[in-house]
């Protein structure tokens, strides 16, 4: 599919005076309402309504009139953004010159840093798909290491402890960074949901306004809904789509606004509406037409008679998202070997990829007038900084510089149900091709209208990244888990597991509880894979019987599932006696004798216990009759710390839990503890009777006999 080339995002072209904009729009929007009024005198009466009602707001900003020297000053917001076209506007504010005019030394720095990184990363991935694990860490410690150097660079700037001290910058570059995002998972859910931020009808409004500015001609629209026997909708179709939309963010609608606005207008205006940035409506409500192509979009050539003229390193030339699909869904194609190491080791395995890719892009380019049409418009997403109030359908984890979208929907439509077959991996490979496509495009129209010089337009980007069979997301922010299947266009040996958050892999787990953990995960995503279902009473026998492996280990005085606790000298404790210096002072003063000492510094075995029982006469009296002299040490100091609420007791790595400590254990919080990462698992899938305040666990509930 051809993309608009950067030399398409003329800034003098595009990039006009706010005034001029709103202008333009209200002659739009009184022009469609009202066909039959003369232009001249709209604009006559729309000018003079502006300069009665306009109001100037004053804009403080620091100007920078030399190396040096700034000076806070104070202009009139509109004169300021009436000619930018010699700047760059980023969303906090700032302004920067063009790099044309003047190239910073932390830029040309950070992307020659970049361009040693995709080398160095592009040997990690090869080795990954190899399998060979050990090459494939090495090269990761080495991008990872330029990846944290260039990260630093922008942290650098927060900091007033070095050079490139830059607080305006700092706040730039997290301004752009969230921006970005924001546009990212707005056109993921415009384009493979068809779900635009339109909260209200004077939004759906503007944004028709916007569409119809670039509207194409009648006879471009209609010569293609004939040949492709486009659907053509009717007013109040188009109305009550938008209508839907709004109803996500509100209830009194004004449905007769929209409607009467939307009869306005002709058939191949709406229609253009309906389709523009929306690959959802197009595609699946032309169903007939639409279901064919893919069918024969993804059939695959006679690949029994390649032609051996062909020079095997075209491969180099082909689209680096066109060779992602058709690697991704024909893997077994490559036999094996990497896809630009079969240049040397077996060409004729690249030249069926460069045969495929090339039969491929041909079918795009027979469709590419329906693209270049509706999803290449010069239109900016309405509403771009309020995305983040948008009621997502697709995507499903967002972060500063990252968007995770399910296809799920898509699978469904193309295959019939929900599936793990070709046929799935195929549309979703299409589908992923399609966004990646067009947020090129995305991305491009925001650097345009930032002011960024033409051979920058690319630089701000996002990429298609991995594929997940399946993630599964937890009502914990940045905690999920899944299995990577491709990673940046190569099909791994081994589906990888990939599980973020520190409630799943947090270093106050011990290893059993971590190893655990991550083979419930993988063992939930597996069978969901192998099954298309999971059995509640399956999952929650797992966690019942890890439940009474952690009682039964503490009933042997095991510590396997105890937790550990560092401790310091006392002089680096601000409050010495409310820290857990505190505990080993309680260590030493009552254990210390008949089991081996603290040592500090050093970390040490941590056990909670109930505050109530160990003052308690009914456990004294127990301890009396089980060692005398720990008794007696015992009452002694909580005599002295009568006022002292004791909630732990710690003890050296190496021994086993004291058994005067048995009856003291909380039980019921280190099972909880442990079984945390194991309850958020099960309340992803609404599993769960979990009371966080009382600690419940599984086992008061349920038992496995």
């Amino acid at each position: 599919m051809r993309v608009p080339e950067v030399d398409h995002y003329d800034r003098l072209k595009y990039r006009k005076p706010l005034a001029t904009e709103y202008m333009n729009n209200m002659l739009t929007f009184i022009k469609t309402m009202h066909p039959e009024a003369d232009d001249n005198v709209i604009s006559e009466k729309l000018k003079l309504i502006i300069k009665d009602r306009l109001q100037k707001p004053r804009l403080a900003q620091l100007h920078h009139a030399s190396y040096g020297n700034t000076e806070l000053i104070t202009t009139d917001l509109l004169a300021n953004t009436n000619d930018l076209n010699d700047r760059i506007v980023v969303p906090s504010g700032s302004t920067y010159q063009l790099s044309s005019n003047k190239t910073s030394l932390t830029k040309q720095m950070i992307l020659d840093d970049l361009g040693q990184r995709k080398i160095v990363k592009n040997k990690m991935l090869d080795h990954e798909a190899k399998g060979e694990t050990q090459q494939a860490r090495v090269e990761n410690y080495k991008q990872s290491r330029i990846k944290i150097k260039v990260n630093a660079i922008s942290g650098a700037m927060n900091s007033p402890y070095n050079c490139l001290y830059d607080p305006a910058g700092y706040n730039s570059i997290t301004s752009l960074a969230r921006h970005g995002c924001m546009l990212g998972y707005g056109h993921t859910e415009r384009f493979l949901e068809g779900n635009f931020y339109l909260p209200d009808e004077e939004s759906v409004i503007n944004w028709a306004i916007q569409l119809l500015r670039v509207c194409p001609n009648r006879t471009t629209i209609e010569t293609l809904a004939e040949k492709y026997k486009l659907y053509q909708p009717f007013p109040d179709e188009v109305s009550e789509y938008f209508v839907n939309i709004i109803k996500l963010y509100k209830f009194d609608i004004k449905t007769r606004r929209l409607q009467y606005f939307f009869s306005k207008l002709q058939f191949h205006q709406l229609l253009f509406i309906y389709y523009a940035f929306n690959l959802k409506n197009l595609f699946q409500v032309n169903y007939t037409f639409f279901t064919f192509w893919l069918k024969d979009f993804f059939k695959l050539p006679d690949l029994n008679n390649i032609d051996e003229s062909v020079d095997p390193k075209l491969l180099f030339k082909i689209d680096e998202d066109l060779l992602t699909m058709v690697s991704s869904i024909n893997p077994e194609l490559l036999e094996g070997e990497l896809l630009f190491d079969t240049i040397k080791t077996n060409p004729n395995i690249a030249r069926k990829f460069i045969l495929i890719c090339q039969v491929m892009q041909e079918k795009l380019y027979s469709v590419q007038d329906l693209f270049d049409t509706f999803f290449f418009a010069m239109v900016d997403l309405p509403l771009a900084c309020q995305q983040k109030n948008l009621m997502r359908k697709t995507v499903i984890i967002s972060d500063t510089d990252s968007v995770i979208f399910t296809t799920k929907s898509w699978i469904e439509w193309y295959v019939g149900k929900l599936s793990y077959d070709k046929e799935a991996y195929q549309i979703n490979a299409f589908v992923v091709y399609m966004l990646t496509k067009t947020l090129l495009h995305t991305f491009a129209i925001m650097s345009m209208n930032m002011g960024m010089d033409t051979k920058d337009l690319r630089l701000i980007m996002m990429k298609n990244e991995f594929l997940y069979p399946v993630l599964m997301r937890t009502p914990m922010a940045k905690h999920y888990a899944g299995v990577q299947a491709i990673k940046e266009g190569r099909v791994l040996p081994k589906p990888k597991p990939d599980i973020k958050g520190k409630n799943f892999k947090g270093s106050d787990l011990c290893k059993e509880t971590l190893a655990f953990t991550k083979d419930f995960l993988l063992y939930m995503i597996n069978t969901f894979i192998s099954n298309l279902k999971l059995s509640a009473f399956d999952l929650v026998s797992k966690v019942v019987e890890f439940e009474q492996t952690i009682a039964k280990s503490l009933d042997n005085r095991e510590t396997t599932y105890l937790g550990t606790i560092p401790i310091k000298p006392e002089k680096e404790y601000a409050n010495a006696e409310s820290s857990t210096y505190f505990y080993y002072i309680l260590w030493e003063n009552v254990f210390t004798g008949k089991y081996d000492a603290l040592h500090i510094p050093q970390k040490c075995r941590v056990i909670p216990i109930d505050p109530n029982m160990i003052r308690s006469n009914e456990y004294l009296e127990w301890l009396k009759n089980k060692d005398k002299k720990i008794y007696e040490k015992l009452t002694l100091f909580l005599d002295n710390n009568n006022k002292r609420k004791i909630t732990k007791i710690i003890f050296p790595l190496h021994i086993l839990m004291p058994e005067e400590l048995i009856p003291l254990i909380d039980r019921r919080h280190i099972i909880y503890t442990n079984c945390a990462p194991l309850y958020l698992a099960l309340r992803s899938l609404d599993i769960g009777i979990i009371a966080k305040n009382q600690k419940s666990i599984l086992s008061d509930f349920y038992r496995v006999d």
